[in-house]
């Protein structure tokens, strides 16, 4: 069995300790989170010049006014100009990571967003024969949203 990821190495985000607002955003964190393991397990070098937990910086990038910015001027589905407070946040839209974090972080864009090979076949191949993690999300049972990353 091929496992990607050493013990040391995974993250939860029921630890992140980001506030954003006067909230405790760590709930909404997942793709931080999974993105963080994604990089490590497919062993792509990032920066935090912080002392934050890497999850934790990464929501704070892609929760900074440049982020939103950014993420309303490519995407502007995710906007609600209607009720700006209603607007989906950037470190919940998916593109945001290959084309605004990966940047920032990895100095590049690393990666893509899939949506034409998702197939078992697929996931299989790139674990256990490519050695590579897969970052992806999806509805799982009352959970309408949530970021994973496949490791073996």
């Amino acid at each position: 069995m091929v496992v990607l990821l050493k013990p040391e190495n995974y993250y939860t985000q029921r630890n992140n300790k980001l506030i954003i607002n006067g909230e405790n955003v760590s709930w909404r964190a997942c793709m931080p989170t999974a993105r963080v393991m994604f990089y490590i397990a497919n062993n792509i070098p990032y920066e935090n010049p912080t002392q934050m937990a890497d999850d934790d910086y990464f929501m704070h990038l892609l929760n900074t006014q440049e982020a939103k910015d950014f993420c309303y001027s490519k995407y502007p589905w995710a906007y609600n100009k209607n009720n700006p407070e209603k607007s989906i946040p950037p470190n919940e839209v998916h593109s945001m990571y290959n084309q605004y974090l990966d940047v920032k972080v990895c100095g590049k864009k690393v990666s893509s967003f899939e949506n034409q090979k998702l197939d078992w076949d697929y996931y299989i191949d790139s674990i256990v024969n490519k050695k590579k993690a897969i970052m992806t999300s999806g509805t799982f049972g009352n959970i309408l949203g949530h970021a994973v990353v496949f490791i073996g």
